[in-house]
């Protein structure tokens, strides 16, 4: 297994404590800003530990803060139409959409830079993205009957639809910046004015998730009344922690990834996400869950991300 798949790995099983920690304080405070809200805040120091704190590396670039500024404000707007979308429709069909998003990343990379940067795009990997896709929908099946009393189909289409794209843009953006630093000498050819040391700048982390949590501080202020119970400060805090660690181990993943990593690299995060919170929901909360439908995520990842090439070379 590579490295970068061992690190999207670990990142996935952080994401997943990260997932269980909102669970929680939505079961405690019926609502996800408030937790938003306290594990931003929180992942902003860790950032700022895990990355110039941990590396000695201060060396600030402003080209690279505005970049991490605006992800930060597409990841929180992100989340907020996340937030709007479970609020008028099926749980489990919205989770599906912004996952299926994880396919969609090295389509756009194929299209912009292709093969020179490592982006090689086969009939497998469009095989296995069906696949994850067809498995994801086919496990929100379950979260669509009985369908909640006030669904607006309108509404949660709208909001659904732009947690997807805004998903997928802020995952392109991370594999973007990480070009920078694989290709330093085809910068010019990436058409953003970046250089390899500006994109290495340890402040983009903590940027991003400074400015994702300013803007879920000022939603919570104009949209919350009522102030967070100990409860929701506690799995604010652990999720923060398991958030930071999460993002930590998959930014680090877009930037050592080869060639044949880069076009499964957020998919297997993606199924193995799913398949460990689906884990924990049946153990601790006795939820329904298709396992067929995890296994065809699960067979969509193996035939999208195998190596044909190696194999055809050793059987000849």
């Amino acid at each position: 297994m590579g490295k970068a798949i061992q690190m999207i790995t670990i990142g996935a099983l952080f994401t997943t404590i990260s997932n269980y920690c909102m669970r929680r304080s939505i079961d405690e405070g019926e609502s996800n800003k408030a937790f938003l809200v306290i594990q931003l805040m929180l992942v902003f120091p860790v950032a700022i530990l895990l990355n110039p704190v941990r590396t000695g590396d201060y060396s600030f670039s402003h080209q690279m803060a505005v970049f991490a500024i605006i992800t930060g404000t597409i990841f929180a707007l992100m989340q907020a139409s996340l937030g709007k979308a479970l609020e008028y429709g099926p749980a489990g069909l919205t989770f599906a959409v912004v996952s299926s998003a994880a396919v969609m990343p090295i389509i756009i990379m194929v299209s912009l830079f292709g093969r020179p940067f490592g982006f090689n795009y086969t009939i497998y990997n469009g095989i296995g993205s069906v696949l994850l896709m067809l498995g994801l929908f086919w496990e929100a099946k379950i979260g669509i009957n009985p369908v909640k009393d006030d669904y607006n189909a309108v509404n949660w289409l709208i909001f659904a639809t732009l947690a997807f794209i805004l998903q997928v843009s802020v995952l392109v953006m991370m594999q973007w910046r990480a070009l920078f630093i694989q290709f330093p000498f085809y910068s010019d050819q990436l058409y953003l004015p970046f250089d390899a040391e500006s994109a290495k700048s340890q402040w983009f982390m903590p940027i991003m998730f400074g400015t994702a949590a300013l803007i879920n501080l000022w939603i919570f202020i104009y949209t919350q009344n009522d102030h967070p119970n100990i409860y929701e400060f506690l799995y604010g805090a652990f999720g923060g922690i398991s958030n930071s660690l999460g993002s930590f181990f998959m930014i680090m993943a877009t930037e050592i990834a080869t060639p044949l990593e880069h076009a499964m690299l957020f998919p297997i995060s993606s199924v193995e996400v799913m398949i460990m919170c689906n884990a924990w929901g049946q153990l601790l909360y006795n939820e329904q869950v298709n396992w067929l439908a995890n296994a065809c995520c699960v067979l969509g990842v193996l035939i999208g991300s195998f190596h044909y090439e190696i194999l055809r070379r050793l059987i000849e």
